[in-house]
Parts: C-alpha cells; structure tokens; sequence
C-alpha cells in the first residue's frame, strides 16, 4: 500500500512539472532578432572611407515594437544615434527623412576626440540585417547589416555595411 502511495506521488509529481509551461520570458525583447553589436565600414562609391571598422550597435527603442536605436558608438571618427524604423517580418529598416541625431542634441560632451564628425541629422534608407549571412575574421559565422546613409550637411550618400561581433577577442579590431 505504501508503495502504491508513493508511486502515484511520483505520477502526481510528474505530471505537475510536465504540465508547468514557460509561456513567455519576461528577459527577452520582441526586438531580439533585430538587435546586435556590428563591425562596419563606410564606404563611398567603393573606397572605404576609415582605416579601420566600426562598431554600430542595434538597440530596441523603448515601446519596443516598430523601430531600433543605430548607434555608431561616437568614436574615433564619427557619431551617430538614430531612430529607424523596422520591418520585423524580413528585418528591413529605414529612418525618415533627417532624422535628429541624438548626439548632435545632446551636444556629446562625452566624445573626447575633437576629430570626430557628429551630423546634426541623417537619414537612412535599405538597411537589412542577415541572419547568419557573413563570416567574422576567425570563420565564425555571424549576422551582417547593410545600410545607405545620407548626412544632413553633407550631399553624398554612403553605405554602411559589416559583420556582427563575436565577443571574442581574437574577432575585435
């Protein structure tokens, strides 16, 4: 009889957990497929226009639903914060026309490189960020990002494109 009390405990026990369904994780983002640290180039019609990459970062907005934050990170060369809209079905984007530049408002006080160029506005059109559709500098399969870019105080148009990072060392630049 015990044995019988104590198997269908056991059953009880089971089912319970079997049952118990983690339906929705409050750490995670609607946002997550569209966010993301990059290693980028600018270029003009082909030529790179840095010696080095850049780190760009995609961050949801805080509604967290329609739109990410492209932030350029501010140093060496140049510094940008917008707001873009996305596409979460095929992962497209694109900001309106001269969108506001954060750090222009905010006058970034914390650049410490006076070279570094901060537009007062920009704007961004066909911006796509592929999962898994470029390779970091060890091999390592990673996410990419494309986008055209435009500055407020400057007619020319650029493209952005690059690889997302790794955090590993051996991939930083």
């Amino acid at each position: 009889m015990k044995n019988i009390r104590i198997y269908i405990l056991a059953l009880l026990a089971v089912g319970g957990f079997a049952g118990c369904q983690k339906t929705n994780d409050p750490g995670q983002i609607s946002m997550q497929k569209a966010t993301g640290e990059f290693w980028v180039m600018l270029y003009y019609n082909g030529d790179e226009q840095y010696p080095a990459p850049l780190k760009l970062s995609t961050v949801n907005t805080s509604t967290d639903k329609d739109s990410i934050w492209i932030d350029q990170l501010a140093e060496p060369y140049i510094g940008f914060q917008l707001r873009a809209g996305i596409n979460m079905q095929d992962l497209t984007f694109a900001s309106p026309t001269n969108t506001e530049n954060l750090y222009a408002t905010s006058k970034a006080k914390w650049i410490t490189n006076p070279n570094t160029y901060v537009p007062d506005a920009a704007t961004i059109t066909e911006g796509k960020i592929m999962h898994k559709a470029a390779h970091s500098t060890t091999g390592v399969v990673t996410d990419s990002i494309y986008f055209k870019i435009k500055f407020s105080d400057d007619p020319t148009t650029y493209e952005m494109k690059g690889t997302g990072t790794t955090n590993w060392p051996e991939d930083d630049f």
